[in-house]
């Protein structure tokens, strides 16, 4: 865990959070598929519970707490997986989208042209659009039967 943030400076205290634990899975690539279905939540749950504190003394609205701390592990793990699976494609490269083709993707191209972050770039902005949409959205960012799951 990075060390307490200082001057309100959580939001930095939690990007540096998402790195180290983007970090931490990418030293194992082989433990992140058991960790797809053994997520040890048991064992991390003192670390949770400091992330909330942090939250709190940050007068973030606890509402948003377990969102923040849940959407957070989601988009550093989903990012974890990404990568890895980039890694061991037989796609020439490791860009963000190996397989796009200029003919049968050209929107796709153009993005991907235009863009000039990094992977690591890609991870922070990801983490800080997130963070500020949910602060931005607060706790009327799901609108009560807006979204219908089909059945399967």
């Amino acid at each position: 865990m990075p060390p307490m943030p200082q001057d309100d400076d959580w939001v930095e205290w939690f990007v540096e959070l998402s790195f180290n634990y983007r970090e931490a899975i990418r030293r194992y690539p082989n433990a992140a598929i058991v960790l797809v279905e053994f997520l040890p939540r048991d064992v991390l749950t003192g670390n949770y519970d400091w992330c909330a504190h942090i939250l709190a003394e940050s007068n973030i609205d606890p509402a948003l707490h377990v969102a923040l701390l849940d959407g957070l592990e989601k988009i550093s793990f989903a990012t974890v997986l990404s990568s890895l699976r980039r890694a061991t494609s037989s796609a020439s490269d490791t860009a963000v989208f190996p397989h796009a083709d200029a003919d049968r993707h050209p929107a796709l191209m153009r993005a991907l042209a235009a863009n000039s972050w990094s992977e690591d770039q890609l991870f922070e902005v990801t983490i800080r659009s997130f963070i500020t949409g949910l602060l931005h959205a607060g706790t009327d960012a799901v609108v009560a039967g807006a979204i219908t799951v089909a059945a399967s």
